[in-house]
């Protein structure tokens, strides 16, 4: 519940103010947003100059998709300070939930007018030209977020996708793995880095990955665990363990525990058909059939996302 410190007598309408803002931040930090919505707008209405209250108001604005209300608190903000980058940063971002992807871009590439050094902005283009499926842009754009902060792991991982994608294998392991033997533990970064390797069939590099993510998965705290991502570093580990290494007792034993995890990917799965030939085939297909997991054909494409 918001506090009624505008009734107090004693402090100031600027105070007051400056009191509903740096609540509505709190509320904001906490994902309450209707209450942080609405201290914002008590401090308007204690003071009405009062810009930063103004522009959090806009944000919220957006995350409730009432866009066109946020747009004219963002132009109205524009007008009085033209050239703010945050602003123009933040019209991109309203545009891109808007689903206008190309005002997204015309908006960004005016921050970078102004900011050519902002790693966000060229991070936010990338993901923009991901989606539209143009991901050598992409790559370009990823490649100037991560040139601009080379310590953010999600620049890092963003680019790394866009390699992968694009079946660039080896691009992707050279970005990825030296973060990797540094000490890193992020586990979207090393589950991506272990499909890049397995995809290439480095195949004791992927060991390597596979087994410290499910260190770094075991070791992580109840709440952050995400079985999907254990079924899927499992899934890895028991391919280059049985198509790598020929290790059928392993192999099978770490894809019979990605599958009781909740791995159900067919087409990944039916990967593992290409190789009739590996020790154990007969005991792979007798368990992808038991568990209704076997492929209708008996090949499937690369890996992919």
């Amino acid at each position: 519940m918001i506090l009624l410190l505008g009734a107090c007598t004693s402090v100031s309408n600027e105070e007051a103010a400056e009191a509903y803002y740096n609540l509505g931040n709190a509320y904001f930090d906490l994902g309450r947003l209707n209450d942080s919505k609405r201290a914002y707008q008590r401090a308007l209405e204690l003071d009405p100059s009062l810009a930063a209250a103004t522009y959090n108001l806009a944000r919220l604005y957006i995350e409730d998709r009432r866009f066109d209300e946020a747009e004219t608190i963002l132009h109205a903000l524009l007008e009085a300070d033209p050239e703010n980058i945050l602003l123009y940063e933040t019209l991109g971002w309203l545009q891109f939930r808007r689903g206008n992807n190309q005002a997204a871009v015309q908006r960004y590439r005016q921050t970078l007018d102004l900011a050519e050094g902002n790693a966000a902005v060229w991070y936010n283009l990338g993901r923009i030209h991901e989606v539209e499926g143009e991901l050598r842009e992409a790559i370009e754009s990823y490649k100037k977020a991560v040139y601009y902060e080379p310590e953010s792991i999600v620049y890092r991982t963003g680019l790394g996708e866009a390699y992968y994608l694009l079946e660039e294998y080896i691009e992707a392991v050279d970005l990825l793995y030296p973060v990797f033997t540094s000490g890193e533990r992020d586990l979207r970064l090393m589950v991506l880095l272990l499909k890049s390797l397995t995809a290439a069939e480095e195949y004791p590099a992927a060991l390597e990955v596979a087994n410290a993510g499910m260190e770094t998965w075991e070791a992580s705290s109840p709440e952050e665990r995400q079985n999907q991502i254990k079924a899927e570093i499992l899934f890895y580990k028991s391919f280059i363990l049985l198509v790598g290494f020929e290790n059928t007792t392993q192999g099978l034993s770490a894809l019979r525990e990605s599958i009781d995890t909740g791995y159900d990917e067919v087409d990944k799965l039916a990967l593992l058909y290409r190789y009739p030939d590996i020790p154990g085939f007969e005991e792979i297909r007798e368990l992808l059939e038991d568990k209704k997991l076997a492929p209708e054909f008996p090949s499937a494409p690369d890996i992919e996302e």
